[in-house]
């Protein structure tokens, strides 16, 4: 009866029980193997990284807010002038720089990857078998979705650079009722071109119809995972950075395989996975590391 409560209780509720149960049995264990100074410090990450991942999974998203990475990275940067044995050092200024530095360095390196991953494999172009519905539909002031087929994606998280462009071939097409039949839209951000016509898409509630080609950027990863990385780098390290990334792709890749195949057309939020990798790190992550250490290099 309890579980049943809970399926069907408010979403933000939901969000805020899961993520006090997880972060009650989380946070204990940080104060058990860490310092009380580092220990405060990660009950605030994940606490942080625990209400993301959850509302995440109950919202259906995978979208990463830039009000919390990026303020994320400051903080780090703070922490560390506080306690610089959160970068193994002693001196505050040594601290913050490997804090930020490293915040830094993760950011380009990650960017860098994804600008040539695209660049060598083009734009993704998808064909439907038939024609497919798809909605784009304007939220408020500020923000949008695109609905396809079922799938919906918020605008935002579609566009990387003020280059990106998505193109659709529709059988049919209606702007806010006005039907314009077959036709090209080619999508920016901020606006759709439909021929040489630009039209702004605050001026516009809602584009919908019927699709037959896609072509859409091409991402190996979304620049919201990339600044989530910049942040764990201003808290783990630059160790910890690569174990957080490496630790969530492989818990990711034996998790998603059945999320995938027990519930159809379920999208997998990335950022669980690598919430789950950091708080291993935070908890266990010297002694994971030196584990790891005389397994590669044995005296």
């Amino acid at each position: 009866m309890e579980c049943a409560q809970l399926h069907g209780m408010n979403p933000k509720l939901k969000c805020g029980v899961w993520t006090f149960a997880l972060a009650a049995c989380i946070i204990p264990l940080l104060f058990v193997f860490r310092p009380v100074p580092i220990a405060i410090i990660y009950a605030v990450v994940s606490g942080t990284i625990v209400g993301l991942s959850v509302s995440n999974i109950v919202f259906d998203s995978d979208s990463i807010p830039d009000k919390i990475t990026l303020p994320g990275i400051l903080f780090g940067g703070m922490a560390c002038a506080f306690v610089p044995s959160l970068m193994g050092q002693s001196t505050w200024k040594m601290g913050v720089y490997l804090s930020l530095g490293g915040a830094a360095c993760t950011f380009w390196v990650l960017a860098a990857f994804i600008e040539l991953y695209r660049r060598y494999n083009g734009p993704r172009r998808i064909e439907f078998d038939e024609e497919t519905p798809f909605v784009w539909k304007q939220i408020d002031d500020e923000s949008a979705i695109l609905d396809i087929n079922g799938d919906i994606v918020p605008w935002n998280d579609l566009f990387s650079r003020d280059t990106d462009e998505i193109r659709m071939e529709c059988d049919d097409a209606r702007i806010d009722s006005a039907s314009l039949g077959s036709v090209e839209l080619v999508f920016r951000l901020d606006r759709v071109i439909i021929g040489r016509k630009r039209h702004p898409l605050k001026e516009i509630s809602k584009i919908d119809g019927h699709l037959t080609h896609l072509s859409m950027p091409r991402e190996s990863m979304g620049y919201g995972v990339v600044k989530a990385m910049s942040a764990f780098t201003a808290f783990f390290g630059w160790q910890g950075a690569i174990f957080t990334f490496l630790g969530g792709a492989l818990i990711g890749a034996m998790v998603s395989p059945r999320i995938s195949s027990s519930q159809t057309n379920q999208k997998v939020p990335f950022i669980p996975f690598l919430s789950a990798a950091a708080i291993l790190w935070m908890i266990w992550g010297a002694d994971l590391l030196s584990i790891y250490m005389q397994l590669v290099f044995p005296k």
